[in-house]
Order: C-alpha cells, then sequence, then structure tokens
C-alpha cells in the first residue's frame, strides 16, 4: 500500500461561490490534510481569484477559456427546451434569476411531453460522451497523476469537457451540488458513470432522481453542504459592541439583517426597503429595531451613497469586489468575517429565497421573505420565486415567513417570535468530512 496521499484536482468555475465554499468554510484546509490538490481553473486573469487560490495550497493550473467556449449544439438546445417545458407541464418550480419562468401552455404540453423528454435526453447523453472530450485536459491529467476530479458544475462546456475526459483515462469523477437552486434552473446533468454524487440532504437526493432517472444506478451520497460547515459552534471575532459602534446602532435594539437580491431582479429595490424600514420605525423606535441592509455582490461599493435613508436603516460596508472583465466576484476575508459576527448577532433575516436563508436557519433564525414593493403591492417578479422547487416547501415550517403586505411584516414583528422551531445546527452533518472519508474509500490510502 502506497503510503502517499492521493491527488484530488479540483475544477473551479465560479470564483465567489467557490472561495465561500472552499477558502472560507475552512474546506480546503482540511482537503490539504488527506490529498495532494491540484486546482484546475479557466485563466480569466483575476488577480484577487489566483491570490486565494495560490495560498490555498496545493499546485494551481490555468487553462485557455477560448478551448472551452464553442456554443452548446442544437440537439443540446432542443434537449434544454423540451426539459424546461417538462418543468412547465409538471409545475416542477422551476427557477430563473433574471426572467419569469415558463408557464404551462399549449407549446409546452406539445414539446415538454414525457417521450421527448427521454428520447432527446438519450441522445443528448450520447452526444456528450462523444463530442466533449478535450486532449488538453487529458494531458493534464495524465502529467498530474490525478486519482480523484470533484467539481461542483454541470452545466459549462469546461465542467462537460473535465467529466468525460476524467473518464476517459480513469480518475474517479465526483460531482458536489453547488446550489439548491441548480436542478431548477437546468434539471440536466449531462454526466453517465460518476464515481459519487454528493447531495444536501435526502429530499434533494429525491429530487435528482425524480427529474433524472437515468442516475439511478450513481452512487449518491448525502453530505450536506460544506459551506455551512463554519456555522457549527461558531464563536464571532468581535464583540456586538464593535459592530454597534461601528454602524452607530443601538447594542440592545433588534437587528433586522435585509440581504439583497441580484441586481436587475427587482425595480428599485432599495425603496422597498426604505418603505420597510419607516413603517418599522413607525412601530418600534431604533433603540427597539434596526434595519442593517447586507448588499448583494452583484452591487458596487458606491451604490446608494446618496440615498437619504431613515434614521433605523444602516447599509453595511461592501466587501465584494467584482472585476468586469474577467466577469468574477470575490469577497474579502474581512468581509466573511464580519457577515458570520452579524449573521450572529442578528434578530432575523428579511429577504427573497436564496441560500441566505439557510445560513439564517443554521442559527435558529428565522427568515421573513418580502413579496410586496414600496407601494405595499404584490411584485410578480418576486413571487415567483416563492414558487421555485428547491424553496416553497420551507413555508410549509413556521422558521421561514412569507409577508405579503407591510401590514403582515409589522404584525409579525410585534408579535416577536424570532427563534425557528428547530435546532438546525444539531441536525447538519459534517459535509466536510463526509466527503473526505468517501473520497478515500475510492482510493487505496486509507483515512
Amino acid at each position: 500500500m502506497s503510503n502517499s496521499k492521493p491527488t484530488l484536482a479540483i475544477l473551479l468555475e465560479f470564483g465567489f461561490h467557490e472561495v465561500k465554499k472552499y477558502i472560507h468554510s475552512g474546506f480546503a484546509a482540511e482537503l490539504n490534510k488527506h490529498f495532494s490538490l491540484v486546482w484546475i481553473a479557466l485563466d480569466k486573469q483575476s488577480e484577487a481569484f489566483d491570490k486565494y487560490f495560490q495560498q490555498a495550497g496545493g499546485k494551481l493550473i490555468y487553462l485557455n477559456p477560448n478551448n472551452y467556449s464553442k456554443k452548446l449544439s442544437k440537439l443540446e438546445n432542443f434537449n434544454q427546451s423540451v426539459r424546461r417545458n417538462w418543468n412547465a407541464n409538471h409545475h416542477v418550480g422551476a427557477f430563473h434569476n433574471h426572467s419569469k419562468v415558463r408557464q404551462k401552455s399549449l407549446k409546452s404540453k406539445i414539446v415538454g411531453n414525457g417521450m421527448n423528454k427521454l428520447f432527446f435526453e438519450k441522445l443528448t447523453l450520447r452526444y456528450i460522451q462523444k463530442h466533449y472530450v478535450s486532449d488538453e485536459l487529458i494531458t493534464t491529467y495524465k502529467k498530474n497523476a490525478i486519482h480523484h476530479l470533484l467539481l461542483t458544475g454541470y452545466a459549462s462546456n469546461f465542467a462537460k469537457s473535465a467529466v468525460i475526459s476524467a473518464q476517459k483515462v480513469d480518475v474517479k469523477t465526483h460531482f458536489l451540488v453547488n446550489s439548491w437552486k441548480d436542478l431548477y434552473i437546468n434539471n440536466f446533468v449531462p454526466f453517465l458513470n460518476l464515481s459519487t454524487f454528493f447531495v444536501w440532504d435526502e429530499t434533494m437526493k429525491e429530487n435528482y432522481l425524480k427529474f433524472l432517472p437515468y442516475l439511478k444506478k450513481t452512487n449518491f451520497v448525502v453530505s450536506g453542504n460544506p459551506t455551512f460547515d463554519v456555522f457549527f459552534q461558531y464563536k464571532p471575532k468581535n464583540k456586538k459592541s464593535y459592530y454597534a459602534q461601528k454602524y452607530g446602532v443601538s447594542e440592545d435594539a433588534n437587528w433586522i439583517i435585509y440581504s439583497m437580491m441580484p441586481v436587475g431582479l427587482a425595480n428599485d429595490e432599495i425603496k422597498t426597503i426604505q418603505f420597510v424600514a419607516e413603517q418599522v420605525l413607525d412601530q418600534f423606535s431604533e433603540e427597539e429595531m434596526v434595519v442593517l441592509v447586507k448588499k448583494n455582490p452583484t452591487h458596487t461599493k458606491e451604490e446608494f451613497k446618496n440615498e437619504q435613508l431613515p434614521k433605523n436603516m444602516k447599509i453595511l460596508d461592501h466587501f465584494v469586489s467584482f472585476d468586469q472583465k474577467s466577469d468574477m466576484m470575490i469577497q474579502s476575508p474581512e468581509g466573511e468575517q464580519e457577515w458570520l459576527d452579524l449573521v450572529h448577532y442578528s434578530t432575523l433575516n428579511m429577504s427573497v429565497p436564496s441560500t441566505v436563508t439557510l445560513e439564517f436557519l443554521q442559527l435558529g433564525k428565522k427568515v421573513v421573505n418580502i413579496a410586496f414593493d414600496a407601494n405595499n403591492n404584490l411584485d410578480d417578479r418576486t413571487t415567483q420565486f416563492f414558487e421555485a422547487g428547491f424553496y416553497k416547501p420551507l413555508f410549509e415550517t413556521n422558521d421561514v415567513i412569507k409577508a405579503t403586505t407591510i401590514e403582515e411584516l409589522i404584525t409579525f414583528l410585534k408579535e416577536g417570535n424570532f427563534k425557528t422551531e428547530k435546532e438546525y445546527q444539531n441536525t447538519q452533518q459534517n459535509a466536510t468530512n463526509i466527503i473526505i472519508q468517501t473520497l478515500l474509500a475510492h482510493h487505496e490510502v486509507a483515512p
């Protein structure tokens, strides 16, 4: 038996989410203890991204993006259309960040019927197996003696080439679901014969098998999401008084963190938040309740600086840099630390459906989803998110609240029931450990 560490290649595609998943969570540090790491990324000329992963341990390899930029074939595009129409037919609760999702119609009945779905997914799977082999990636795997490949994306040419090429040279391939939205944005995973398919919970596993029955022979492992491991027994780095002084708010007040949507999803969202803060101020003094606004990573540092804000509303510092040339968002370590601290000290979160919800639930804090705009009218661009298949079940609990009017929100705040009914931290698995032990079990080296 060899005493050397197995070599694990990790495919990087997303920037912000991968820095959070591997670096800020401590996942990369733990992986380094058991594997020789090789990070493989497309060279997007991002200095911030490069700095993070150069320091993460292991070897960082950049490939030319032009080699993985071909357009989807007509077959792949039509397969995608069939599946979106199938979603509409079956009221799956599809999700789209920037436009309204497809609704059931005569067209969806015809294009998205079950026979079309089965036929075109088989054709597309065969096509991808044949047309996405990359000599460059095969050479990379061989040259670096790669044993395992771990990735979190499946829709890009890069991801498809990485898996197909790895399987050609007997590299074990492991997929970790990146976002709970993925299945509802694009429910076609173009991989067969994966060594492991890591999911966050049993419900996610059931849904992948329901929508993608061709994965029935795949080895699914319920691991959880390593991004959330940092919330286990988390202890803030700075005291609450530090942030109270920094932002000029009462340390004794209830701190509501309003996390904003990506730019372009809502019209004048800042006006909606101002409206909320004003109405809250009518009922609670700034010594009792304040609204702290967390800008979305897609916002700039300068946005909203000239806004006239209610005295109970503060905009938090923005620690995210966006490199437009490389289309890469990166949050600094200081920003991640402040976010974790503020989640810990906050009373609850206000937002629209997003992964932020899960972060607050980890710490037993409720989430209120705002369905109205600055005029107290329902916003259908927002309410469609409530129907997304990954999110809708949360409303069946009493831990995520839907506020369709400002009156409903104020009633909830007056009741003061801000603790979740479930101790989420105590029910979560340690994803990092489960993933590492599963990978090691595929190799001759014992843990």
